[in-house]
């Protein structure tokens, strides 16, 4: 298989958390709006995704980022009320005060397996909505800012499921409502006894057989209080946004390769696992118990 310059793995661990396994035919929530409009970007960046550290660089990250200019409008994902909205110099909304600078947070009306669901939007500019306020799907509720611990401008975005709490966050961006053209890859990578494997390395190529090219690479969720997988689907990594056509995806770890040919359809989810067995200890996350 011909390859450009995937991104080179770095040292895995395997967690001591045993990893939730799927439930039969999960059904899946894209039930949010994307917080954006064209000509702003809709997507996520791919180069700090949820339950990464951006190798290395940073806090292990809890949402998901869009950088757009500051100013730009952020509309509310679903109909809801408003729980917070203002500066969290007072109330902790993250690890600490002031993280994200100044938020909006969000109840949605609708509940996922009988928990409350909260969406934040942080580091904003501006608030545009109060405590208290019912909301709108689409309605503008704040503008994209630096505030906090941000480096440059661009919208924090948070799902917590069951309490609105840091620790209680699930991916976001298996929560957004599918652009025309894409779906969804999403899996699990674990030990036989199914421990996950933290920090690994998922190459993606496009196409079929020795004409594949390199074309990303998806992060495993590194484990920590607060990242978590999707109740029903037990994932440890996620890649949104995928366009539809045929990919092969690779894992060379802990001296064994596997690969998986899929195909993935506009607007459907691909689940694929898979299992290697650990060659190295157990190594407990900062936050495991």
């Amino acid at each position: 298989m011909a390859t450009l310059s995937p991104t080179p793995s770095p040292t895995p661990a395997i967690s001591t958390f045993f990893w939730p396994t799927p439930v039969s035919h999960p059904w899946t929530h894209y039930w949010l709006a994307r917080p954006f409009t064209p000509p702003a970007q809709t997507w996520a960046s791919p180069y700090y995704p949820y339950g990464s550290n951006g190798d290395g660089r940073y806090l292990i990250h809890h949402g998901a980022d869009f950088p757009n200019p500051e100013g730009t409008p952020i509309l509310a994902g679903d109909e809801g009320v408003v729980v917070f909205a203002g500066k969290d110099d007072k109330e902790r909304l993250g690890p600490w005060r002031n993280f994200y600078g100044q938020a909006v947070v969000l109840q949605l009306d609708r509940t996922f397996e009988g928990q409350p669901v909260y969406v934040l939007y942080g580091h904003i500019r501006r608030w545009l909505v109060q405590k208290g306020q019912r909301v709108e799907r689409g309605q503008p509720i704040a503008e994209v800012g630096q505030e906090g611990i941000a480096l440059g401008p661009h919208l924090h975005l948070e799902v917590r499921l069951g309490e609105n709490a840091y620790t209680a966050t699930v991916n976001p961006e298996f929560w957004l409502e599918f652009m025309n053209g894409y779906g969804t890859l999403i899996g699990r990578l674990v030990t036989p006894e199914g421990h996950a494997w933290m920090g690994a390395r998922i190459q993606v190529y496009r196409g079929k057989g020795e004409g594949a090219r390199y074309w990303t690479t998806i992060p495993t969720y590194l484990h920590e209080s607060g990242i978590q997988p999707d109740p029903l689907w037990g994932e440890n990594w996620l890649l949104t946004d995928v366009p539809q056509g045929d990919y092969i995806l690779e894992v060379s770890l802990a001296g064994t390769t596997i690969r998986r040919q899929v195909h993935v359809n506009a607007r459907d989810t691909v689940f694929v696992e898979f299992v290697v067995p650990k060659q190295l200890p157990l190594r407990k996350q900062k936050g495991e118990k």
